[in-house]
């Protein structure tokens, strides 16, 4: 059962804590961790956040982190403030919320599709060999290196 403020407040649950109505960037960080295969521990060694903190984030018991944490999020992600703030868009746009035409732009000019794509296992193990290969120049000019 919710309950409606008679101003037209936000609309509260039976226990009086406020129902999700908005995504935050919770959302966007557990789809990030979960893509590139990162742990919500290595965004705290990163950010050097509390688990409990970076947990907040990801279940949107904190929606929206300060300005500067969202940097470090996007920093940790390898992304722009721009490219996150377009794949929460894209988020927003996947949970059925229409967006505006200028968040369709945002999204359209700063998605980074297929980001966390891992390379072919094929491409990765032909440049080992090579690395395995390579010798100094006092190798080469007859010295003994230690």
């Amino acid at each position: 059962m919710s309950l409606k403020f008679a101003d037209g407040g936000p609309e509260m649950s039976r226990t009086g804590v406020e129902t999700k109505t908005e995504l935050g960037l919770g959302r966007t960080v557990a789809r990030l961790l979960g893509e590139s295969g990162k742990r919500q521990v290595d965004l705290c060694d990163f950010s050097h956040w509390s688990r409990a903190y970076v947990s907040y984030i990801c279940t949107e018991r904190r929606k929206w982190p300060s300005f500067d944490k969202a940097k470090i999020i996007a920093d940790f992600f390898g992304l722009t403030m721009d490219q996150l703030w377009a794949e929460h868009l894209l988020d927003l746009q996947e949970s059925g919320i229409e967006l505006s035409d200028d968040d369709r732009a945002a999204l359209e000019r700063h998605r980074v599709p297929f980001r966390f794509v891992e390379k072919e296992p094929s491409l990765q193990e032909s440049l080992v060999p090579v690395a395995a290969e390579t010798v100094s120049l006092k190798q080469v000019s007859g010295e003994t290196t230690c």
